[in-house]
């Protein structure tokens, strides 16, 4: 069949017939897949995961209750052709940790990954100090090495130094974090578990943020 006969055949299909056009290369079938009204979240869920044109996937992100559907998320975000904004319409109204666990997963190309690690940062910036800090803590601070470019306000700061216990990894990557800001740093190297392990503590009083009496002290 040639393009306008299968754009035809699209707009009437039902059954496994319509289900085999999900499959077609062609945006223009696509849209017709989409705008016959037997379609539903399962053929959104073929497309996204077979299609390969970034016009085609985009004709789902027009449709709200498909680019919403989990199934259909998963799917898009694999697809190696996914257009930027879909991605960013898939990402905006996610929490950070998800945000975060989208941003390290392998099944995920590496373009949307480099992109997803861009909106966490600018998500991270928004976010309240609730989620700031929830995040760090779940992460264990594996989430700084991509907020580079990103600072903790007050609030966040006060939130992690009140935590009396941490653990080893969590304190390791805050000192390999160049904005962990001084009162935090102090704060960790107050603790127990800091002043009974050597490496960690020098680890520690080698950031750059380290107040000077802090290392007068310590060192």
């Amino acid at each position: 069949m040639v393009r306008d006969e299968r754009v035809a055949a699209a707009l009437v299909a039902q059954g496994g017939h319509l289900l085999a056009l999900c499959f077609d290369p062609e945006p223009p079938v696509i849209h017709a897949v989409l705008t016959n009204p037997r379609s539903t979240a399962e053929h959104a869920r073929l497309i996204a995961v077979h299609h390969r044109t970034q016009a085609g996937l985009d004709l789902i992100g027009r449709r709200n209750e498909l680019v919403t559907d989990v199934h259909v998320q998963r799917r898009l975000l694999a697809n190696p052709q996914l257009p930027d904004n879909i991605l960013r319409k898939v990402i905006g109204p996610k929490l950070l940790t998800d945000v975060y666990k989208i941003s390290i997963n392998r099944e995920i190309p590496e373009r949307s990954r480099v992109m997803t690690r861009e909106l966490l940062q600018k998500k991270f910036m928004l976010a309240s100090p609730d989620e700031r800090a929830a995040l760090l803590i779940r992460t264990e601070g594996r989430c700084l090495v991509a907020l580079l470019n990103c600072a903790l306000d007050a609030r966040t700061i006060q939130m992690l130094t009140s935590k009396t216990s941490y653990t080893v990894l969590f304190i390791q990557n805050l000192a390999r974090w160049s904005a962990t800001p001084p009162a935090l740093l102090t704060h960790l190297l107050k603790q127990p578990i800091v002043r009974q392990n050597v490496g960690l503590r020098k680890q520690l009083l080698k950031h750059r943020n380290v107040p000077t009496e802090v290392k007068r002290n310590l060192s």
